[in-house]
């Protein structure tokens, strides 16, 4: 059951990123909610077979959207997820929701600052691009995550009471 709702939400996701997210551009900046749902499945997710898969899946569909770099967005998103899911006890004693936000911000804008360098390879306008277009794309990528987290958490990873004992799903 889980595998098949891991299906459902790549394929919403693809589907939102292609289509909704074209019509959601506030200040002509579209957000990235493929990457906050691998960071979602990295920190949740107990089996590192099925985050890997899930991250390696939602890579390819990245990839293929147009306008990005296929071998950059698998690379990223299978390294991001795959050193998320490594380093997601990090810092301690903190829960899942401030380690997610830890983990989102430098991902989104390393993602960006990388794809700008792979499609345009150029470090001579660095700085007023990073102010006018990777900084408010990071953060709109940042602000689509507050909603993706809640989201996947409730569905993929709820947890359930029985006769007053907290039992996971």
């Amino acid at each position: 059951m889980k595998a098949f709702k891991y299906v459902v939400w790549v394929l919403l996701l693809f589907l939102v990123q292609t289509v909704v997210m074209n019509y959601i551009t506030p200040f002509g900046f579209r957000a990235d909610i493929i990457l906050p749902f691998v960071i979602v499945v990295a920190i949740k997710e107990d089996k590192f077979r099925l985050s890997t898969t899930v991250s390696i899946v939602c890579a390819a569909m990245a990839g293929a959207l147009c306008g990005k770099n296929f071998s950059f967005c698998v690379l990223f998103y299978t390294y991001a997820g795959a050193l998320v899911f490594n380093m997601r006890k990090y810092p301690a004693y903190m829960p899942d929701f401030v380690r997610y936000i830890l983990w989102i911000v430098p991902g989104a804008f390393v993602s960006e600052i990388i794809s700008y360098l792979l499609l345009y390879a150029s470090l001579e306008r660095f700085v007023k691009t990073f102010a006018f277009h990777m900084l408010p794309a990071a953060l709109i990528t940042i602000v689509g995550s507050l909603i993706i987290y809640p989201l996947a958490n409730a569905t993929l990873y709820r947890r359930k009471k029985i006769m007053g004992r907290l039992i996971t799903k």
